[in-house]
């Protein structure tokens, strides 16, 4: 998936297929609603494909409507798929609305894509942060005091964790283990890749690594489930973005870098 659950959900409903709440719980009448929205949309559509296609097939049409998006609907993603995802995403990141004046938020960064990063956090293993998580956090079965970011998206990151703790407790976090980190700054390449990790520049993080496995499609991993949402919405609303949701891949992992 490459357009969060509430966007969709949106232009479902605009398009007069799905009138149940805008939740991001993408369940049995968003994805009825969706099957409805290709088969108008997408002139190959068939009753056979499988949600994701059928998902992709409506992403398409809403980055046609958007203008981002030129090629056939068709569920498949392509290259112009992927320009037209990259198009959408700056879309979001420059429309993004300043938070008020009361909000205690500072505006979003405009976070750099990978082949910026270098310019934007420094050289790998400098301007480094320690934050302190405003809730007991683990490294495996270890609990930790603080996490290791760029000084450019510390304070970023610690917002997203107040966002989390407000939104779930503590012993709703303990829960779901949304206290399990994964990991942050690694001077490292990109798996099967020459370019640098964003991990390199400590401008990512992971989190609950064992149930949110990198080749796991986002659905089947644990933050695909609804009681997730809020977790990515918290990172989505600093500009963060979530590989589960953007990428339908590797779902630990969230990052201060555009795609």
């Amino acid at each position: 998936m490459y357009i969060d659950n509430h966007a969709v959900q949106r232009a479902l409903a605009a398009a007069g297929h799905y009138s149940g709440r805008i939740d991001g719980d993408f369940g049995p009448a968003s994805k009825a609603a969706a099957r409805k929205f290709a088969a108008s949309r997408a002139p190959g559509y068939h009753a056979t494909w499988h949600d994701g296609r059928v998902r992709i097939a409506v992403e398409q049409a809403i980055m046609a409507d958007a203008t981002f998006y030129y090629s056939a609907i068709d569920g498949i993603t392509g290259p112009a798929t992927q320009v037209a995802v990259e198009r959408w995403q700056d879309f979001i990141t420059f429309q993004r609305p300043s938070p008020k004046p009361d909000a205690g938020v500072a505006a979003a960064t405009i976070w750099p894509r990978q082949s910026e990063m270098l310019a934007f956090y420094g050289k790998p293993g400098t301007n480094h942060e320690r934050i302190m998580p405003p809730y007991q956090c683990f490294y495996g079965d270890q609990p930790i005091k603080t996490i290791t970011l760029n000084a450019k998206c510390a304070d970023s990151g610690l917002r997203i964790l107040d966002r989390v703790l407000a939104h779930y407790g503590k012993d709703q976090i303990a829960a779901l283990g949304l206290d399990r980190y994964g990991g942050s700054y690694n001077n490292r390449r990109m798996r099967n890749g020459t370019q640098l990790s964003t991990h390199a520049f400590a401008a990512a993080w992971d989190w609950d690594p064992a149930r949110n496995a990198l080749r796991t499609p986002f659905h089947k991993s644990q933050f695909g489930k609804p009681e997730y949402a809020a977790f990515i919405d918290a990172h989505e609303a600093e500009g963060w973005i979530s590989l589960g949701r953007a990428r339908n891949m590797d779902s630990m992992h969230f990052q201060a870098v555009r795609l």
